[in-house]
């Protein structure tokens, strides 16, 4: 097999999406991780849930939207739902999958905003996915045993199924997040000392004060667990005690894109899990995720996809078991 790796914007991929139920996981507690040698290329796929890849052992070539690199022991690969990534060119590469349902994300929002690295990794999102490359970050080797060890609880704990192993899969998720956030963190201040570090997109956003920080965070988190009701700027910028103007700006400061934007992203993400996931007729999810029109829907999920939400659903539903992530 070839080293070369065709540049990203020859190769134009078809996309395969995944999610746990097809790979036979299920939902569960939302967390899966499993050990994967992979020594042929994976082909370019996406997902409907959150992912963080552990390189365990050997190299292979990372192709994602814009760049492809190499990569080596240590690295920790940081994948939002529909963001695509591929792997070439493996050799003796082995890889730990940590799959994350989105709904367990945002359970942990409030107590990741303390740090540092955190919010942009696991809440922002891109207005197009599928022109972001995911975040890649690097473990010095004194950190790896720790990434190791969460894992291998994590996998432990759902072979044996003991009581209380939903809240220690859970307990140990949050560890791994906590220890990716802290090397974003150690990442974003390397940039800004002059060094080279393996990361993705840049942090967006300078630093708000902390009360408008706060209230961008709070509305983030409303927004996460309430997008498809009727939300208005006016209701929103009331329950934070700013104004719909300051709190405008503020959130797209933040997040780099305007409040409603942001629903529509966290629409058509949940769009996708259901229509992956479920059988639920189109008209229905249209109604789950906060569409009364079903041709509104189709028309913003199209512009957010490239896809009718049939066609969506047809044609993802034919890669099921074509690849693991």
């Amino acid at each position: 097999m070839s080293d070369a790796v065709v540049p990203w914007f020859q190769m134009k991929p078809a996309i395969i999406t995944l999610d746990m139920s097809r790979l036979g996981m299920g939902e569960g507690p939302g967390v899966h991780v499993f050990r994967s040698p992979t020594p042929e290329a994976v082909t370019a796929h996406d997902h409907v849930f959150h992912e963080i890849v552990f390189v365990e052992t050997g190299t292979a070539e990372h192709v994602t939207a814009g760049e492809a690199r190499k990569l080596r022991p240590g690295d920790v690969i940081v994948i939002q739902p529909q963001v695509w990534h591929a792997y070439h060119a493996p050799r003796g590469f082995c890889i730990i999958n940590c799959l994350i349902a989105r709904g367990l994300i945002q359970r942990f929002g409030g107590l990741l905003e303390e740090v540092d690295g955190a919010f942009e990794l696991f809440r922002r999102r891109a207005r197009r996915p599928e022109l972001e490359p995911p975040v890649v970050l690097h473990a010095r080797p004194a950190d790896r045993p720790a990434f190791l060890h969460h894992f291998e609880t994590i996998m432990q704990e759902r072979a044996e199924l003991r009581n209380g192993w939903q809240v220690a899969v859970t307990a140990e998720l949050l560890k791994v997040l906590l220890l990716t956030a802290r090397l974003r963190g150690e990442a974003m201040g390397q940039q800004g000392s002059g060094m080279e570090v393996a990361t993705g997109e840049a942090v967006g956003g300078a630093r708000l004060a902390d009360r408008t920080a706060q209230a961008v965070l709070d509305t983030v988190s409303h927004l996460e667990s309430h997008f498809a009701g009727r939300l208005r700027l006016a209701a929103l910028s009331q329950r934070v005690h700013l104004s719909p103007g300051h709190l405008s700006r503020a959130f797209g400061k933040r997040m780099g894109m305007g409040v409603m934007e942001y629903v529509g992203r966290l629409r058509i993400e949940e769009a996708c899990r259901l229509l992956r996931w479920s059988d639920q007729p189109v008209k229905a999810v249209a109604a789950k995720v906060g569409y009364d029109e079903i041709a509104y829907f189709s028309r913003r999920f199209k512009e957010a996809t490239g896809e009718s939400p049939r066609a969506y659903r047809r044609k993802r539903l034919q890669d099921a078991g074509a690849v693991r992530p």
